[in-house]
């Protein structure tokens, strides 16, 4: 019969369990394991021809060495366990929330994407109806060779006041150049760098702290951006569910049904849990069909989300009340 045992080791070793060699015939051939009881320390080989016994002993690690093990503790040896038993393999696992898709990679090669996070955290006005793949390099040079002249919209607006006799033809070249500066205006101002100078600007709030945020605005926006939220305090609320959520100190609930959540597994342990001093955390065999490289199992799931907005002057209240008042910036 097939034995249901292994041998493991916190180093994450793993063997058969293989009967050992008769002492007094010297061969293994005659082996056999009596399971006397459901506890491995009452499990015995017995040789078959000569009828002697041995209890069961996995033996030392041979594939490593590991740290203050000696002849005089128990580190270096092995252990025996069922092959389904939980103890032979610990999957180590991390949960990732909120995952930007690949889409976004061009965004973040650009080095003020903290800024149009931030900026579309705030509301600016600038970032309005404009997505953060709209700012991606390759996006930005298409939309900065469309905008560094007049739209169709200004042209139709000009040729029409100047049919109606509001304008002179020299009016309207004037017009046409101011115009053109304007817009070249507000799009150096809409620009990754121009929002930049615009959040210091009207918040007060140097720069290097918005870049140490942008970890924490990217969370906030993405569901917005590709979630498709459903705000559920709108005007079909009931007034008791605004007024219960304003008294939480919560502005805004939203809904997201296909909230991202990826599971990710990046290796496994033995005998133990911890990766500490009780065993080695070891990464899957590397693939060859993809350079040699770590694999990592991921499984994504889409699930329902809500997304709660407090208040901020709540906020502020309440940083007052502990002591730490913020500096707010003066309109």
């Amino acid at each position: 019969m097939q034995l249901r045992f292994i041998k493991i080791h916190r180093c994450g070793a793993l063997l058969p369990l293989q009967p050992p060699v008769c002492p007094q015939c010297h061969t293994s051939n005659h082996m056999a394991l009596d399971p006397r009881s459901e506890r491995l320390a009452n499990f015995r080989w017995i040789c078959r021809r000569c009828g002697r016994g041995q209890t069961l002993f996995a033996g030392r690690c041979g594939a490593c060495q590991w740290p203050g093990a000696d002849n005089k503790n128990k580190l270096q040896n092995m252990d025996i366990e069922v092959h389904r038993a939980g103890r032979t393999f610990y999957a180590h696992t991390t949960v990732l929330l909120n995952i930007p898709h690949s889409q976004l990679d061009p965004f973040f090669n650009l080095p003020e994407w903290p800024a149009v996070a931030a900026a579309k955290f705030l509301g600016l006005p600038e970032v309005a109806n404009r997505t953060l793949t709209d700012f991606a390099p390759s996006a930005s040079g298409q939309q900065a060779a469309q905008d560094t002249g007049l739209s169709g919209a200004d042209l139709d607006d000009l040729f029409r006041r100047q049919t109606s006799g509001e304008l002179t033809p020299e009016q309207m070249v004037v017009e046409m150049q101011i115009l053109r500066q304007r817009r070249q205006q507000e799009q150096q101002t809409a620009s990754p760098a121009g929002l930049a100078q615009t959040i210091t600007q009207r918040t007060g709030v140097p720069w290097p702290t918005w870049q140490n945020a942008r970890q924490e605005l990217l969370d906030a926006i993405i569901p917005k951006e590709s979630g498709r939220p459903k705000e559920l305090f709108d005007q079909t609320s009931l007034p008791s569910e605004v007024q219960i959520a304003s008294r939480m100190g919560l502005s805004r609930l939203a809904l997201v049904t296909d909230y991202p959540i990826i599971t990710a597994t990046y290796g496994y342990s033995r005998a133990e849990y911890s990766p500490q001093q009780q065993c080695r955390l070891n990464p899957f065999p590397p693939d060859r069909s993809h350079g040699g490289k770590f694999p990592i199992f991921v499984d994504e799931v889409q699930a329902d989300a809500l997304l709660l907005s407090l208040n901020p002057e709540r906020v502020c209240v309440w940083l007052e009340r502990n002591g730490f008042p913020p500096a707010l910036p003066r309109l």
